[in-house]
């Protein structure tokens, strides 16, 4: 059964530059590369008491979101989270709260 209304995008695997075959997967690439760069001038800021830089897990997750955000500012204690906030002018913030201190912000 033939999907005339597909938009999903075909490449030549073997060709050394792989050209998109449709306009709707470069414009989405383009969109996806606005995107990245709107959010590496965004500050976040990860509230979260178990937060430890020696735990790997976590550690990773620092990496991977530094792949996405240039500014990563994390906090265990509410109140020196909301200190830094108040200092905060002209930026935009994304917040990670954890559920048990989400009640505090």
């Amino acid at each position: 059964m033939e999907n005339k209304n597909s938009t999903a995008a075909t490449t030549c695997s073997n060709a050394k530059h792989a050209e998109p075959v449709s306009s709707f997967s470069t414009s989405a690439t383009v969109n996806r590369r606005m995107n990245m760069q709107g959010m590496q001038n965004v500050l976040l800021v990860w509230l979260d008491n178990s937060i430890n830089d020696k735990n790997v897990d976590c550690s990773n997750t620092i990496k991977q979101l530094k792949r996405v955000v240039n500014n990563i500012n994390t906090f265990t204690d509410s109140e020196e989270c909301i200190e830094f906030l108040q200092t905060i002018t002209n930026n935009k913030v994304c917040m990670i709260v954890s559920g048990s201190l989400g009640k505090y912000i």
